[in-house]
């Protein structure tokens, strides 16, 4: 299940990317949309899925995320309750 949706969304990004930069919304900056997805992905990793090959959009919204200022940070393991 969480493949199929994983995979959606990938097309949706590819879908609207028209020569930009990906990102889920067509835009060129960080929006809610794509800091939804980091999660996502952070838990799809959790149970195995093989992200290079279900979502690589997607995988590169993450990248371009990771040094957005909301994103600094927040990783899981960095979080005081992280196990």
């Amino acid at each position: 299940m969480v493949e199929k949706g994983l995979k959606a969304v990938n097309a949706k990004v590819i879908e609207g990317k028209d020569g930009c930069r990906p990102n889920l919304c067509g835009t060129f900056e960080v929006t809610l949309a794509d800091a939804c997805i980091v999660p996502q992905l952070f838990n799809a990793r959790v149970i195995g899925v093989d992200l290079e090959r279900v979502c690589p959009a997607l995988l590169q919204v993450e990248k371009e995320c990771k040094d957005h200022e909301w994103f600094l940070g927040t990783e899981p393991e960095n979080q005081p309750d992280f196990e």
